[in-house]
């Protein structure tokens, strides 16, 4: 119950941080030049990493339900240019196959000493 009630306090903080990171990729200043493509770019990776969170096995079930509903509140909410589109288009992608957005496993560096790590200069 405590678990529950900790993980709601921490969901909820982070949602409202998310939900601030997108609002101000999304002020209506920000569609033209420069901070239109900066714009796009913050909307972007956002939307990446909540495919990583969610697609990961070991998030919660409650954290994956949280996120798949914000890639749906993304989804809806992005205007009909080119970018929105886009956005859109991932988040369908990721709904069609979710495994192709697993995050990679890193690879572990193999014992014993880089090769040429001997060698005198």
């Amino acid at each position: 119950m405590v678990q529950d009630a900790q993980l709601s306090i921490l969901s909820s903080s982070i949602m409202g941080e998310l939900d601030a990171a997108l609002k101000s990729a999304s002020l209506e200043n920000s569609h033209d030049g420069l901070a239109g493509v900066v714009s796009t770019a913050v909307k972007a990776r956002i939307v990446e990493a909540l495919f990583r969170l969610a697609a990961d096995p070991e998030t919660s079930f409650a954290a994956r339900s949280q996120v798949t509903a914000k890639l749906h509140a993304i989804a809806r909410s992005q205007p009909p240019d080119a970018n929105g589109y886009q956005i859109k288009h991932r988040i369908a992608d990721f709904e069609r196959d979710p495994e192709k957005f697993k995050p990679q496993q890193v690879m572990k560096t193999p014992p014993g000493s880089p090769i040429g790590d001997d060698e005198i200069l």
